[in-house]
């Protein structure tokens, strides 16, 4: 009988024991370990796995968990938010195609859906809800353009040609870590989500007195995803995302780590915002032609074309009806309405492809450089 229970004994011991290592090596309850790796190291492995990325097409949505509002006299408050938004994308910057949806059945009613392309010179636009759409030259909606809450939270970049000081092809990691050079690495790993996160803080010291500091955490075993960010001024704004949940695609490269679920947190003087960001579909460096960036417009859309100065009604796939922007006169000959729908259909005045016209002219350029660099180094060589 002794015995049994010095065996019991035993067992509950080895049990405890056990139990204790656990609990101090999980990933959950303990420190994740020293980080050996400077911001320029972790900077690179990140490079490899997210600098890569050239185009994406990603369906998402975003909705409003909770919203706290102060009501007093001197807040100034942008309007009412939207409680869901659903977002499908196909990106190769600068060359866009998006949909957007408010309502919650999606993309289920053509009423509630705004679509705008962007085939890198001609910006198409279409609102369900008026029918109405328009032709521009540019990105003309660079806010609707710009529109990418992967890759925002991935930090590879968005397009924001306004932005004078961020030179073209710099992803989001990079122009923070360029104009933010008081950066360090913190000593130990940090968990998130269940992943080991090397920790990178970055500071700016303003000339204004206001102070804004940005904290990263990049997942060592997922290439460097960032799964969580926070930015602070001061003590009067701090703007979180922190990713739940984790997901991943195969490439030509490899495996490619992406959120599946994100929480976000936004506070200042105004307003307190919590969203939920879900993802539906991410496809990394997908294949793309000229037509993933030019916009269809539906049969019977009213689309004005401020590239010619043209309003028509679209008919059988052709403009009809076409009148002078502004006002009833009716367009002058047939060729006009011909040249609107070479336009249409995202064709140069020639009937030839954007696309087309540029890559001839290069060849072109680079042709004409070669044969007349023969011609003058031969009249060099007679002349001596």
């Amino acid at each position: 009988m002794q015995r049994l229970l010095l065996s019991s004994k035993s067992l509950w011991l080895g049990i405890l024991v056990a139990c204790f290592l656990l609990a101090v090596t999980s990933p959950a309850w303990a420190s994740a370990g020293k980080a050996t790796m400077t911001a320029e190291q972790i900077k690179d492995v990140w490079m490899k796995t997210y600098g890569n990325i050239n185009s994406m097409k990603v369906a998402y949505s975003v909705h409003l968990i909770e919203e706290k509002l102060d009501l007093s006299p001197h807040t100034i408050h942008k309007g009412k938010r939207n409680k869901h938004t659903f977002v499908e994308k196909i990106e190769q910057r600068p060359r866009y195609s998006i949909r957007i949806s408010n309502a919650e059945s999606r993309f289920a009613n053509s009423k509630d859906v705004t679509s705008h392309s962007f085939d890198g010179k001609l910006v198409r636009g279409y609102e369900g809800s008026t029918n109405i759409g328009e032709i521009d030259l540019g990105d003309s909606w660079q806010r609707v353009g710009s529109k990418n809450h992967m890759a925002r939270y991935l930090l590879i970049g968005e397009y924001r040609p306004y932005i004078k000081y961020w030179p073209k092809g710099e992803t989001t990691l990079e122009r923070l870590l360029r104009r933010y050079p008081n950066y360090s690495v913190r000593p130990e790993l940090e968990v998130v989500a269940g992943q080991s996160c090397h920790v990178v803080d970055l500071s700016l010291e303003r000339t204004d007195s206001l102070s804004r500091k940005f904290s990263i955490w990049f997942a060592h075993e997922k290439g460097m995803l960032v799964m969580k960010f926070q930015d602070d001024i001061d003590d009067d704004y701090t703007s979180q995302r922190i990713v739940e949940k984790i997901g991943s695609t195969k490439t030509r490269s490899g495996l490619v780590w992406y959120p599946l679920e994100v929480r976000s947190f936004e506070r200042n003087p105004a307003f307190e915002t919590t969203y939920s960001f879900v993802v539906q579909e991410f496809v990394p460096n997908v294949r793309v032609s000229a037509d993933s960036f030019r916009l269809k417009f539906p049969e019977g859309a009213h689309v004005a074309d401020f590239t010619a100065g043209y309003h028509y009604k679209v008919k059988n796939d052709r403009p009809a009806d076409v009148t002078v922007l502004g006002s009833s006169v009716a367009a002058p000959d047939e060729s006009v309405i011909e040249s609107l729908n070479r336009t249409l259909h995202g064709k140069s005045s020639f009937g030839i492809d954007f696309p087309f016209v540029i890559v001839f002219g290069l060849a072109f350029a680079v042709g004409f450089g070669f044969v007349f660099g023969r011609i003058t180094r031969k009249e060099k060589k007679n002349a001596e």
